[in-house]
């Protein structure tokens, strides 16, 4: 007769077994079936996105950089135009009256000087003239200054007052202060002159029309 020989091979089998249940049903409590992440694995996507996010802010820097030097420089004439310098008519005109150049400035041309006056070009004439008729107390002193024809000014002193004259065809209104005159005629739709007398304003006129 053959001896019993004990082994362990069916025990061990059955350990394995029991083992195996044991995970499965801790894995099924925890509602997770599937592998676990380990703590080095999310390290390493924690550095995986720290990375990426550093990647793409410094191509942002790159760029900003990039497009900043890129772009073309203002130069000093561009510099000095939008802080102040003024076209050459704008220049003359706010010399003539501060009060033409705020309300009608847009709206005149080319300006000349002569000895009898100034000839201004008139780029709307009824913007102009509405504003040259209804605002003559505004800029009547400027233009005598302008002119050569000051008026005195005092306790006593009054405002120019305007009124319609004609010479020789032309309409101009004459406005005086005491011994100061200013007068002002359109010699056409395109061009408006400013002197001290009449005869200065049919001279301006004669040099337009020639």
């Amino acid at each position: 007769m053959i001896p019993n020989v004990d082994t362990f091979e069916h025990d061990i089998s059955e350990e394995i077994k029991h083992k195996e249940a044991s995970l499965t049903d801790i894995a099924s409590a925890g509602g997770d079936i599937g592998n676990i992440a380990t703590p080095h694995v999310q390290t390493s996507k924690m550095l995986f996105i720290l990375g990426g996010l550093c990647l793409v802010a410094v191509i942002a820097t790159v760029a900003a950089l990039f497009f900043f030097e890129t772009k073309d420089p203002v130069s000093n004439e561009q510099l000095q135009t939008n802080t102040g310098t003024l076209p050459d008519t704008s220049r003359r005109l706010l010399a003539i009256s501060l009060a033409l150049n705020d309300s009608i400035g847009n709206n005149i041309g080319t300006i000349t000087k002569s000895e009898y006056g100034y000839s201004m070009q008139v780029l709307s004439y009824t913007d102009v003239f509405s504003y040259m008729l209804k605002n003559e107390s505004l800029y009547a002193d400027e233009l005598a200054t302008a002119v050569g024809s000051p008026r005195e000014v005092s306790t006593s002193s009054v405002p120019f007052m305007f009124i319609d004259v004609t010479r020789n065809n032309q309409n101009m209104r004459v406005g005086t202060s005491g011994s100061s005159t200013i007068i002002y005629a359109f010699v056409n739709t395109n061009t408006l002159v400013i002197s001290s007398s009449t005869e200065g304003v049919l001279a301006l006129r004669g040099g337009i029309l020639k």
